[in-house]
């Protein structure tokens, strides 16, 4: 049986025995079909980190059956699984690493196989899976039925007691200790802390190598799912429409109520006939987390499930107080922000625009633009590409815009996004001045006011290429965004 019948049937297995799975996982490390399948995946990958296929270095199939029979004779392969280092973005990756990238990725294809049902069933918008538009079209489904928005970002740091814990939860599913032990190697490397970089858009860890890290905690964050889909999803209210509030009296006794409604659902339903669902939406994407409540709820039935859910993360999962950062928010009067969109409900229209705070904050911190004494925004040159030809700088410029453009394709409107297309065309004019030590003026008086750039060696040509008009007003599902300021990190 090859690597990939064998992931067949581990997927109909689970599907027809989600509570039972294969015992014996890691004969499957040891398929050399799968370790080539597990490359193009992570090739694919480190493209999208802006690394070019000359870092990824050789890989042979002398390689490789070295690798899977040293792997296969060893009971603890601790010295095969090496702990990741830094890499520069342009150094090539050395061998033995890009190994454990592989077996790294190919323990994360049998748990996305294993638990794909346990993480689709209460929260199916994962990492791995899902484009960050998923959430986005999520949020603009349900938001118009919502109140409030409670929502979390979750920055934990994983200590061996909670690496521990992920384990015991895996074996509930894994009888394999040889896989298990593999998982704890690379788990004891203090792999969950692990993050390369920040994606300046999505705000997605990035992780050199594969996908095992958004798994592991897709798997670990899935507790806080099952809380809430079990148990807060459940919690019901009385539309009772409070009549004084004007002494903590009457305050208390309607808390109290509530909280009565809230731990005796059914009782209540009884005496009370039908009561609505107080949440009626979950949104679960990696480590950020939003909650919208009923339009009928008001702040105190807002604050008492961030109660219930600080409890929780403090209690079963050991989330300290730093590590969770949450908000309320009245959807009817506030905005919020997500994964650099900026979301608000006016007169029942959901309005989604880029984050214009988040996007000038980029421009700062990659050195497009900076702020004069008066602080006012002015463009520069970016002095990374000072050495690249015009034809380059130019098209450097266009890449940011298109990647931009496709991310923030589900915008109401591209206002925004004109202002920094005008604040990037000025800072590649800047920059081609800088180059030839002449003024931007000149620039554009030579290249004209699309920055025309003819090349001298041949009869190719590039502009500076406006966006604001291809802006497609529609979630690309399926799509995985590039960050633009890669190279300039």
């Amino acid at each position: 049986m090859n690597s990939f019948e064998a992931l067949k049937r581990i997927i109909e297995d689970t599907i027809a025995n989600p509570k039972q799975g294969e015992h014996n996982y890691h004969y499957l490390l040891y398929q050399k079909n799968l370790y080539w399948f597990a490359y193009k995946r992570i090739c694919t990958n480190l493209y999208f980190q802006g690394r070019n296929p000359i870092t990824l270095g050789n890989l042979t199939e002398d390689t490789l059956d070295l690798f899977i029979e040293q792997l296969r004779k060893n009971n603890s392969p601790r010295q095969l699984i090496t702990k990741s280092v830094k890499i520069t973005l342009n150094s090539q990756i050395p061998q033995y690493l890009l190994l454990n990238y592989i077996l790294e990725e190919i323990i994360s294809l049998i748990l996305e196989v294993l638990y794909s049902t346990l993480l689709e069933s209460s929260s199916p918008l994962t990492w791995v899976n899902k484009s960050t538009h998923w959430p986005l079209r999520e949020i603009e489904s349900n938001i118009v039925n919502s109140k409030y928005l409670v929502g979390y970002k979750l920055d934990k740091l994983f200590h061996e007691i909670d690496n521990q814990h992920l384990i015991q939860i895996l074996s509930k599913k894994i009888s394999d200790q040889k896989f298990l032990n593999i998982l704890k190697i690379i788990l004891d490397s203090n792999y969950l802390n692990e993050k390369e970089a920040i994606h300046s858009l999505t705000n997605i860890p990035r992780v050199l190598g594969g996908h095992l890290l958004y798994v592991l905690w897709d798997i670990y964050y899935n507790q806080v799912d099952s809380f809430v889909t079990n148990y807060l999803r459940y919690l019901k209210f009385r539309n009772i429409a409070r009549k004084n509030h004007t002494t903590q009296k009457n305050f208390k006794i309607t808390k109290l109520r509530r909280e009565k409604l809230v731990n005796s659902a059914s009782k209540s339903e009884k005496k009370f006939g039908n009561l609505e669902f107080l949440i009626i939406s979950y949104i679960r994407y990696g480590n950020q987390i939003i909650i919208l409540l009923n339009r009928k709820a008001d702040y105190h039935l807002a604050l008492l499930v961030k109660q219930k859910l600080d409890t929780f993360l403090t209690r079963k999962l050991q989330i300290k107080k730093y590590e969770s950062h949450n908000q309320i928010i009245d959807i009817q009067t506030g905005q919020f922000e997500f994964a650099g969109y900026e979301i608000s409900l006016r007169q029942q229209k959901v309005i989604i625009r880029a984050s214009l705070s988040h996007l000038i904050n980029l421009l700062l911190k990659y050195r497009f633009i900076k702020y004069k004494k008066n602080r006012q925004i002015r463009p520069i040159s970016q002095t990374k590409l000072l050495a690249q030809e015009n034809l380059k700088i130019v098209e450097n410029y266009n890449s940011i815009l298109y990647h931009l453009t496709s991310y923030y394709s589900g915008i109401s409107t591209n206002k925004r996004l004109q202002y920094c297309e005008y604040l990037l065309k000025f800072s590649c004019a800047m920059t081609l001045a800088h180059k030839h030590k002449s003024s931007i003026s000149k620039i554009f008086k030579q290249y004209g006011n699309d920055l025309n750039i003819q090349s001298k060696l041949n009869a190719q040509s590039v502009k500076f290429q406006s966006q604001y008009k291809n802006y497609l007003q529609f979630w690309q599902l399926e799509q995985s965004f590039l960050d633009p300021f890669i190279k300039y990190q």
